[in-house]
């Protein structure tokens, strides 16, 4: 698995940024809520999908993340990154599938990512990524059976009911990130 942080540290091709985190319960959503403005990049990072080009991370581009918790409480294990475009229109929406996240000792937000993602338009076109990483971590053993189970398992619930009504998705995308606002 990989270790990955909220405030992207590891990206050097992100120059410069702001990143701001909160913790949220209202009647749609609980859990977290982090907001990254990127203000300078090395170079923009462009992806093509669905027939479009898209900057990924450019200046002026923000990532919105949703890390909700499931319905007992714990953590869930997926944490989706809005991508919005420096005109504040959804590019896309990225979404980890994750063992979990928590807080390090040093009050620095993280998860553990799974390797298998999703990624949705905002025309409701959803593509599974990397369902091969995750098939060569169980391979080798760095995950074992139940793991790779539970992810294959977020994602078909993914798929299957949150990413299944697309404007109600960006309905609430929309509302939690007026909380940076």
């Amino acid at each position: 698995m990989k270790r990955k942080y909220f405030d992207v540290r590891d990206w050097e091709m992100i120059t410069e940024k702001r990143c701001q985190i909160k913790e949220i319960s209202t009647e749609e959503f609980k859990g977290i809520i982090s907001l990254l403005n990127i203000d300078g990049v090395v170079k923009p990072e462009i992806w093509s999908f669905g027939g479009h080009d898209f900057a990924i991370y450019d200046k002026g581009v923000e990532w919105f993340r949703m890390m909700p918790e499931n319905k007992s409480g714990q953590p869930a294990n997926y944490n989706i990154t809005t991508i919005f475009g420096a005109d504040k229109k959804i590019i896309m929406w990225y979404i980890d599938i994750i063992k979990d996240y928590a807080y390090d000792e040093n009050g620095d937000l993280y998860f553990d990512d799974l390797y298998l993602d999703l990624v949705a338009l905002p025309n409701g076109i959803v593509k599974v990524k990397d369902m091969d990483d995750l098939q060569r971590a169980l391979t080798n053993g760095e995950i074992d059976a139940e793991l790779f189970q539970a992810a294959v398992s977020v994602k078909d619930e993914l798929v299957n009911n949150v990413l299944s009504n697309i404007e109600k998705f960006r309905e609430l995308t929309v509302k939690l990130r007026k909380e940076f606002d």
